[in-house]
């Protein structure tokens, strides 16, 4: 398992001027880590994005919750529990300010059913499921979903961006079903899969 940093718009040139990396650089890396792991075909190193990605392209569900195609209505929402039994959204957006990251409820002042239910909640589901505008022409959109949020956030759009690491996601989109071709896949089920 491998994560990414939690880049957003904001904090995006300071990434890049501190750690003079590329974040297109990323896709070359997916790329050669992805040809490692299939290469060295060990069912002991289980990388979650690779097999959540492969799930998608597969016709099949995510494995990781904040990837791929929208929320499903049932779905329940990734939070957080502090050590002090505070309660918040997801905290990898806690980067994003306060607005996700704090709010006044504890495992004892709220029941779990009606912290879920919270307008935080559902304006996070809203996100997720709706397309930022430069995704809605990108052909790999019913794969990814636009990315995770925390890749989708800016001050000024909030989540209608597409991930910072859309370039890199691409290539890996390209490798992987290029991969899954060689291995003789079906074709046709592939392209219904990322194009219906």
């Amino acid at each position: 398992v491998f994560l990414l940093p939690d880049l957003r718009y904001y904090n995006f040139g300071f990434f890049i001027k501190r750690f003079i990396v590329a974040v297109k650089d990323f896709g070359w890396f997916f790329f050669d880590l992805f040809a490692c792991w299939i290469t060295d075909d060990n069912p002991k190193i289980n990388i979650r994005f690779f097999q959540s990605v492969l799930s998608v392209l597969l016709g099949n569900e995510p494995i990781i919750t904040t990837f791929g195609p929208s929320v499903k209505e049932d779905e329940i929402p990734v939070f957080t529990i502090y050590c002090d039994g505070s309660l918040a959204a997801d905290d990898s957006l806690m980067v994003t300010g306060k607005r996700f990251s704090h709010s006044k409820y504890t495992v004892n002042n709220i029941d779990l059913p009606d912290f879920l239910n919270l307008p935080l909640f559902q304006y996070l589901k809203i996100a997720r499921n709706t397309l930022p505008d430069r995704c809605k022409s990108c052909e790999w959109h019913k794969i990814c979903g636009g990315g995770a949020l925390i890749n989708r956030h800016s001050t000024i759009s909030d989540f209608n961006n597409a991930s910072v690491y859309c370039e890199s996601l691409q290539l890996l989109y390209r490798c992987m079903t290029s991969y899954l071709v060689r291995c003789g896949y079906n074709l046709d089920r592939l392209y219904d899969n990322i194009f219906k």
